[in-house]
């Protein structure tokens, strides 16, 4: 074949792709936009936002979002969440379906904003499925700091029934003094706080933070952990560890990631031990 002839063929086969192309979204069946929504729609620094925005694009954006409950079912509380968008979303997301909840307390969140967003979400408690909690250690303008045990405790007072919660997720950030300086801060505890009415709460998830042996997660069945082992407090950290997994009776998988900080002492002297009778599979 000469060289016309083989560009002739390579145009006949490009021809109907770039006919395709040049449509975009427009020649994609509406099986495949709701598959791109599903990935594109719960964005964790946007949240729903984008399952909103994909809503106002075209007439077809709009009637493929409303109709997927699932794109609309993770409510998010961010620094500048409204009232008016969270309800939008419980609203969008149907009577029945499970909830994932998450809340982000960086020091730019109001103080209100918490007790505001749990009296909008409390009626649907029934339907959590998930609940994350993010939280620094950073003071914000006002002076007031939000920690895991702060907001733990505020959804407690609530007094929810939480009958399809399977997992808990706490975060605890790092934000005190300079970028490269870290500081660790041992749970407070759960004492005096209402138990949490949670039967099948299955998968507890740390990330920095060792919760408080007060915690009612006895029987808790998986429980994984990322935690930085900083100079000077890591006797601390790993005795604080061994005490709360020492709490948890039901516990049947574990998997613990530890990352040694370039500047701490590799030796850890732990006179402390613990049992955990029904744990089937550790990973560390």
């Amino acid at each position: 074949l000469s060289a016309s002839e083989v560009l002739n063929l390579y145009d006949g086969y490009l021809g109907p792709v770039i006919s395709k192309l040049s449509k975009g979204f427009a020649s994609l069946p509406d099986e495949i936009l709701s598959i791109i929504f599903g990935f594109a729609a719960c964005d964790e620094q946007q949240g729903t936002r984008h399952a909103i925005w994909l809503s106002q694009v075209s007439r077809r954006f709009r009637r493929l979002t409303l109709g997927d409950r699932s794109l609309w079912s993770t409510q998010f509380l961010w620094y500048d969440s409204s009232e008016n968008m969270i309800k939008t979303c419980i609203r969008r997301s149907g009577t029945n379906a499970d909830l994932q909840i998450v809340v982000n307390a960086t020091n730019m969140l109001p103080i209100s904003a918490m007790d505001d967003f749990l009296d909008i979400c409390a009626p649907t408690a029934s339907r959590w499925s998930s609940l994350t909690l993010v939280c620094d250690w950073e003071r914000n303008s006002s002076g007031y700091s939000f920690c895991v045990e702060d907001t733990v405790g505020a959804i407690g007072h609530q007094n929810l029934a939480l009958p399809r919660l399977r997992e808990l997720s706490l975060v605890q950030r790092h934000y005190n003094g300079t970028p490269d300086v870290l500081a660790w801060s041992p749970s407070l505890g759960f004492t005096g706080q209402d138990p949490w009415d949670a039967p099948n709460l299955q998968v507890v998830r740390c990330i920095e933070y060792i919760p408080s042996p007060t915690y009612p997660f006895p029987f808790v069945t998986q429980y994984t952990m990322s935690l930085t082992i900083l100079p000077d407090d890591a006797n601390d950290q790993i005795g604080n560890l061994l005490v709360f997994l020492s709490t948890m009776e039901g516990l049947t998988d574990m998997e613990l990631e530890l990352k040694i900080h370039d500047s701490a002492d590799n030796k850890l002297w732990i006179n402390r031990t613990f049992r955990c009778a029904r744990l089937s599979s550790f990973k560390l």
